[in-house]
């Protein structure tokens, strides 16, 4: 029974080895990688711990519930993709 998981697992590893093989994979450099850390870790040294953890929970809010700018009759405005999200937010603002 070990040696059929152990073939499937290795069956299965050579299937997604050929759409996802390193060599054919669009990748950072180790340069480039290297700058956007370093960027990174410049960026967040330089706040407090306050500012640092408001900052981190903003980004995590904006990635869950995105926005787009969208036009209106007096300009323009954010408006949340979702229209669910919309309502989740209001409703946990009613409860603060």
């Amino acid at each position: 029974m070990k040696d059929s998981w152990n073939d499937r697992l290795k069956e299965e590893y050579a299937d997604w080895l050929e759409t996802h093989h390193p060599d054919n994979t669009d990748a950072l450099s180790d340069d480039d990688l290297k700058q956007l850390l370093e960027e990174e870790l410049a960026f967040s040294s330089a706040m407090s711990v306050e500012e640092y953890t408001l900052w981190h929970k903003w980004c995590e809010i904006h990635i869950k519930y995105p926005t787009k700018e969208t036009s209106t009759l007096f300009g323009t405005e954010n408006v949340m993709l979702n229209g669910k999200d919309k309502n989740i937010i209001d409703k946990t603002k009613s409860m603060l």
